[in-house]
This record gives C-alpha cells, sequence and structure tokens, in this order.
C-alpha cells in the first residue's frame, strides 16, 4: 500500500473452507504453462546428445532400435530429480517386440528386495511396465513382475514400485524393464533396487545423471579451446601475460565438465616457449575496508606447488598487489575440490580488480563458481562466477556452435591417416528459431578431386530451447582407407545450409 522497491511474493493460495484445494493456477510461480515443470513433450525425438549418461545400462528387446520410432535415450526433456531421464518409444506397428533397457551384471543374492521408479508419459496396455529379475537357477527362470503405482505424484510424474523374493541358492544377475506396448513417450527416472531395510541403490546410474567415470561428466584428457561459448565469458576479460592462441594457451568457456550449471571456465598452457601465466580477470571491483572470502572450485591437472593463484589489487599509492595461494578445503564432489581463501583490505584501500592464473603449465584447469563475498554477508561480489550468464550484446551467431573432428575417439583439427572418424555437430538450441530439420553430409575425395564415398547422417529435428545453456549433438561417422583426402562436410535444415561458425562459407573443409 505505498511504493516498494522491491516486495517478493510466494506461495499465493486461495482454499476453500475445509478444503486444502488451492484455486489460484500456479501460486508457487513454479508451474509452466502446460501446469508442469516441465511438460513431458507430445513427441520425443531421438538424440546421442547425452549418450555418455546411459553408463550402466543396456538397450535390448525384440525390435530393430532406430532413430524415429523406436528407441531407448537419454533426454534432459524432462527429469524427476537431477537434469536427465531416460525414455522409450515405439510407435512402429510393424515391428513386433518391446523397447528395453537392462543391466546385466548384478550380485543379488538371497532376500527380498524393493524395486521403484518413476515414471511420465503414455503406454497403450495394461501394465505400464513389465521387469525381469532374472536368476541363475538351473533352469534359468524369470521372475516376471507386474509394478504398482504407490499413489505418490510429483507434477507429471507417477511413482511406482513392486518387492520380490530371491530365494535360498539363487542370484539375480539381470534386471530388464521394457514397455508391454506401443508407447508415444515413456519417460524413467530414479530407478532403484534395494534391499529390505537398506537404503543403498544396487543398479548402476538409476537416475541417468553419471557417466562411466562415475561422474558428471569426467575431465577429458586433452581440452580443446572452442569459441563456442564466448557470450558466457560475460564480466571477465582475458590477461596479457602471455599471447593466447587455439592451441596451447587459452582460457576459453566450455561445457566439457560443470561444476553446477552448464559451464566452467579452462585454463590450458602447454607452451614452453612462452614464460608466464594465462589468466583472466575482471576490473572493476570496489572492495573497501574489510575481509573478504574468495572461493571456487577445480577439477583438472596443474603442475606446480599452487593450483591457482590470486591477485586483488588494491589503489594504494604504489600500487601494491596481494599475492594469494589458496589451499583446498577438503570439499569434493566428484571431480571437482574446493579451495578458499579470505584477505582483508586494509583502510583507505580499494580492491578493483582480480586476476586468476596458473602458476605452472597446465594441461587442462577447470574452474567454476567463483564467488568473492565480504565477512557475514552471501552476496557474490564477482560477476558470472559460474559463467551461466549470457551477454546480449554478444550476438548468438549462427545456431551451429562448433564442428568437431574425431579420429578413434580422439578430438584432432585434421585428418592424419587412415582410420575410422566422426565428426560431431553441436548446436545452439537457445539459437533456434523454432525447430531445425537437421542432415548432416560428408563428401570424401581422393587426391585427384573424384568423389570416393558419401556419408549421410540419420534426420534429426531439434526444438527450440526457452533457457540458454541447451545444446544438441549430433554425429556423422566415416571411414577413411590409406591415401591422401579431403573431406567436405555440410550441414542442412531441410534444403538449406546452415553456416558454421568460424569457416567463410555453410561448409567446412578438413585436408
Amino acid at each position: 500500500n505505498g511504493n516498494t522497491n522491491g516486495l517478493y511474493l510466494d506461495d499465493i493460495s486461495i482454499v476453500a473452507q475445509g478444503d486444502d484445494t488451492n484455486l489460484l493456477t500456479n501460486g508457487g510461480f513454479e508451474g509452466t504453462e502446460s501446469g508442469e515443470d516441465p511438460e513431458v513433450p507430445e513427441g520425443p525425438t531421438y538424440t546421442e546428445a547425452y549418450e555418455e549418461y546411459f553408463t550402466g545400462w543396456a538397450r535390448n528387446g525384440g525390435v530393430t532400435s532406430n532413430t524415429t520410432s523406436v528407441f531407448a535415450c537419454v533426454t534432459n526433456e524432462i527429469a524427476h530429480s537431477g537434469n536427465n531421464s531416460v525414455v522409450l518409444k515405439h510407435t512402429d506397428s510393424s515391428q513386433d517386440g518391446y523397447i528395453q533397457i537392462q543391466q546385466t551384471s548384478l550380485s543379488i543374492s538371497e532376500g527380498t528386495y524393493t524395486l521403484s521408479f518413476w515414471v511420465a508419459g503414455e503406454v497403450n496396455g495394461q501394465q505400464v511396465i513389465w521387469i525381469k529379475p532374472g536368476t541363475t537357477t538351473a533352469n534359468g527362470d524369470w521372475l516376471l513382475i507386474n509394478s504398482a503405482a504407490t499413489g505418490e505424484t510429483e507434477g507429471d510424474w507417477t511413482k511406482y514400485s513392486t518387492t520380490f523374493n530371491v530365494a535360498s541358492g539363487n542370484t539375480v544377475t539381470e534386471l530388464t524393464i521394457g514397455t508391454n506396448g506401443n508407447t508415444n513417450g515413456l519417460y524413467l527416472d530414479d530407478i532403484s533396487i534395494v534391499a529390505q531395510g537398506d537404503d543403498t541403490n544396487l543398479l548402476t546410474n538409476g537416475g541417468f545423471e553419471g557417466t562411466e567415470s562415475g561422474e558428471d561428466p569426467e575431465v577429458p584428457e586433452e581440452p580443446t579451446y572452442t569459441e563456442a561459448y564466448e557470450e558466457y565469458f560475460t564480466g571477465w576479460a582475458r590477461g596479457d601475460e602471455v599471447t593466447p592462441n587455439e592451441s596451447t594457451v587459452f582460457a576459453c568457456v566450455t561445457n566439457d565438465i560443470a561444476h553446477s550449471g552448464s559451464n566452467s571456465i579452462l585454463l590450458k598452457h602447454i607452451d614452453s616457449e612462452q614464460s608466464g601465466y594465462i589468466q583472466i580477470q575482471q576490473t572493476s571491483l570496489s572492495l573497501g575496508e574489510g575481509t573478504y572470502t574468495l572461493s571456487f572450485w577445480v577439477a583438472g591437472e596443474v603442475n606446480g606447488k599452487q593450483v591457482i593463484w590470486i591477485k586483488p589489487g588494491p589503489t594504494t599509492a604504489n600500487g601494491d598487489w596481494l599475492l594469494i595461494n589458496s589451499t583446498a578445503t577438503g570439499e569434493v564432489e566428484g571431480d571437482w575440490t574446493e579451495y578458499s581463501t579470505t584477505f582483508t583490505v586494509e583502510p583507505g584501500n580499494t580492491v578493483t580488480q582480480l586476476i586468476f592464473g596458473t602458476n605452472g603449465d597446465t594441461t587442462g584447469l577447470y574452474l567454476d563458481d567463483i564467488s568473492l563475498v565480504a565477512q557475514g554477508d552471501d552476496t557474490n561480489l564477482l560477476t558470472n562466477g559460474g559463467f551461466e550468464e549470457r551477454n546480449s550484446d554478444v550476438p548468438v551467431g549462427d545456431v551451429v556452435k562448433e564442428v568437431v573432428l574425431k579420429k578413434n575417439g580422439q578430438r584432432i583439427d585434421n585428418l592424419s591417416g587412415q582410420g575410422n572418424y566422426n565428426v560431431t555437430l553441436v548446436v545452439d538450441n537457445y539459437a533456434v528459431e523454432n525447430k531445425l530439420d537437421v542432415e548432416q553430409f560428408v563428401a570424401i575425395y581422393d587426391e585427384d578431386g573424384v568423389l570416393y564415398d558419401k556419408v549421410y547422417s540419420t534426420d534429426a529435428t531439434i526444438e527450440k530451447a526457452t533457457a540458454n545453456g541447451a545444446f544438441s549433438k549430433i554425429e556423422t561417422s566415416f571411414v577413411l582407407p590409406e591415401g591422401n583426402f579431403t573431406v567436405e562436410y555440410f550441414v542442412f535444415d531441410g534444403r538449406d545450409t546452415l553456416n558454421i561458425v568460424g569457416t567463410p562459407n555453410p561448409h567446412k573443409i578438413f585436408e
């Protein structure tokens, strides 16, 4: 009832006397237009972008998997918890059988066990899901279990559970989950098997959040420079101790790994001819007298006694810098370790700059969630410490953010003789205007310019994302024999070619 500098409202409700049903829509501001957060897609689409999160699981079934009507894949469209779930789809009436996922290396001995999981989406058939725990009895019997809803519902998700017994002398070694009928899109998440009286999940990666390393995701062995995420470098600048380049000395935002969110900053310096540090900095601070705590998370490797060094610069008459050696706090989350340090700004001084740099060469050091707070306060005085904010002044550019060439699973810049290659297209879903019908095309020419082979990828439909940080990856594989070859790579949206960032034409040439 008057002016306000900022008034927050939440959990608004109107209820009838004797009832707890909220008569308002979305009183907690958590819902979307569908009323759920987020809504179940009407037509799930196959993607390989999150294949590394399928670790621990395998596909199985009496169908031939493809990328249009029959598939099982990890997706980040919706999730019961975390970011991912697995989606099963089977709409091909010409193929009889089930679409299944399974784990085959279990060792569940005599006892009583509870299997539970969360389901969203739709299945045609009397059972939402069926489960076969396989026993190592003499006749190889399977237990066919019909799950039942527990009554627990969270948004579009419903919890199902069932209890089963393993008899004396038997051992369950496999678990297979599949649809008992066609489905237009069935999502599963948080799958667990626990023994009676215990809460340890006997399944691997039941939430589809882990990767093969057991972490989310693993640190790359050979981190590579990219400009694909440059707009997320807002608030920061690169230092000038060394001459940056795109191979041996650089600092760039990447989505290889992240402590939280999607991005982190990658520092690399392996150029023995350049003595100096690779740095990132913020130069518009205004920290007055007081005590401050700087903390950040680190993954990767550094040669040297200190993982990182920090210089907060005060505006004293002699322009002194404070050189701070950070130390690990003991907190570890997967590949990430937290570091922190406390420093004091004396009366009459003002810290205006903060510089991070490696104290020694590094093959790949990742930083994330960098925070600078005053004693007794939790307000981060740094801009974009998590590298998730996007600079609206940096053009988003084309939806094709990066094209990655790999040979035998290792990232390379150009062709290197015979072998198995694949090209990965990275698409920024947020930059998509509506949707893309993407196809990749690889043309291989011999040293005389004669066409040797043509390879097309499977079509993929990419929908526009409603928030920053969503990317899709599409791969095309090809094989080169001995000899000198040139590979010309195109990306199409329908019949139109898409421009590839960093190239003058809507194609990329590898030699």
